[in-house]
């Protein structure tokens, strides 16, 4: 697998959309493309792509990518609320990993999607089901340590 196919190859390491920072989510590049530009969602061994929403952070230039759109809000809601933040953009996005065999180590790329989603008319049925999926999370973990599952919030009643 050492050709063109290697992320390291298609996109220009370092390059982010918006000049955000990649820090936050070790992304070798974020780059924009159109809704229909998304790449197709995959999952194998080597090759990962999932769909979901990216949050820009804003003035620090950051990029975090949520598999969910409800905790994509309710986070980038939480962080507008802080003195730190003073924007902050909710995108369609897909977070792609690619083993390469050139560095040998996972390469990740996030693709940002089409214009900013931020103010939906429906973000309180998204920030009352995150709730939801949180509250139930709590109530089922016992006495574990707390982890970091994958969010699954039930669907509106």
């Amino acid at each position: 697998m050492i050709d063109g196919s290697t992320l390291c190859r298609r996109v220009q390491a370092g390059q982010s959309w918006r000049g955000n920072d990649l820090t936050a989510g070790g992304y070798l590049a974020a780059e924009h493309c159109p809704v229909v530009g998304l790449p197709t969602e995959c999952r194998t061994d080597e090759h990962v792509v999932r769909h979901g929403f990216a949050v820009e952070l804003r003035p620090h230039g950051q990029w975090y990518f949520f598999p969910d759109i409800a905790p994509a809000v309710a986070f980038g809601r939480a962080a507008r609320m802080s003195l730190e933040c003073v924007v902050h953009g909710l995108y369609r996005a897909a977070h792609e990993m690619l083993y390469c065999a050139i560095h040998e180590v996972d390469e990740r790329v996030l693709h940002v999607a089409g214009d900013r989603i931020d103010w939906l008319p429906d973000e309180a049925e998204h920030l009352e089901r995150f709730v939801r999926g949180v509250r139930a999370e709590f109530l089922t973990r016992g006495d574990h340590l707390p982890a970091a599952p994958p969010f699954r919030a039930s669907a509106p009643c």
